[in-house]
Formats: structure tokens, sequence, C-alpha cells
């Protein structure tokens, strides 16, 4: 799978910081549970999340990415904003945050949401679960689909 963490080890301030907190396992990559949850998910009629991850459809797409894996969660918010450091490639960025986590789709991590400001971080817009659910937005019929393909009620 893809990631933009090569990327960002090219700074070099950012870098010891990831570097210390992969050590300290506060940043961890998404684990294989959750990453094998994604074949279970189809996002069309032929292709599962885990194909859309492994063809590296993620970068650059991170609102898309995170609506894809919510459905996963029991609960949750994507947020929207920028990631400091980034912000040269990609002028907005989104991350799904549950359970006081924050899992990045492009960079194919997680970590406390304590650590978002630190890390660059900074949401302009959050979407609740129930923002995403109300009828007629694009968010939910995404879930929708996905729920539906998925027979997840």
């Amino acid at each position: 799978m893809k990631s933009l963490i090569p990327y960002l080890l090219k700074n070099k301030e950012l870098a010891e910081k990831i570097k210390y907190y992969y050590q300290i396992k506060l940043i961890i990559n998404f684990n294989k549970s959750l990453i094998e949850s994604f074949k279970n998910i189809r996002y069309d009629h032929e292709s599962s999340v885990y194909d859309y991850f492994e063809k590296g459809l993620n970068i650059g797409n991170c609102h898309l990415s995170s609506l894809l894996i919510a459905p996963l969660f029991e609960d949750f918010t994507i947020e929207r904003g920028e990631m400091e450091y980034i912000k040269d490639l990609y002028k907005t960025h989104s991350w799904l945050v549950s359970d006081d986590y924050v899992y990045d789709t492009t960079f194919l991590i997680k970590f406390p949401k304590a650590l978002k400001e630190e890390l660059g971080y900074q949401a302009t817009e959050v979407i609740t679960k129930e923002e995403c659910l109300q009828e007629g937005t694009i968010t939910k019929n995404i879930i929708d689909f996905v729920k539906e393909k998925n027979n997840v009620k």
C-alpha cells in the first residue's frame, strides 16, 4: 500500500518527531486487522476498499478515503483542514477521528488526537457522523453504497 510518509521524513524537524512517536508507539501504521477489513468493504461493483488503497488511490483523495473506511467505525468525525507539512502538495487535507485517535488515510497511520497540532494538523471543518448520514449528501450516498454492497446495517 502506498503512503506519503517518505515525503514527510524529508522535513528534518518533523522526521525527528515521527521517529520518536513511532519508537514509543504513539504513531502506529494501520494494523493488519484494519487493513484486512478493507477487503470486506466494496467501493464499487468490482473492487474492494483494499484494492483502492493497494492501487494508491488514497493519495490525493484523503476525504473520499476517510469516507470509505468510516463504516468500520461505530462513531467518527471527518475533519478537514490543513496538514502543515504537505500544504505545498495539497491545499486541504482530511482525516477520520474515532475514539480519540486520528486515522490518516494518506499516511496509513493512527495516532492520539492529542498529537494533531504538534504534527501539523489543523482542522477548519468537522463533519459529524450524523452530518455525514444526512439525507441527500454525497457522504451519505457513499456510506450507504458501501454499506449496501457489504450488507452492513
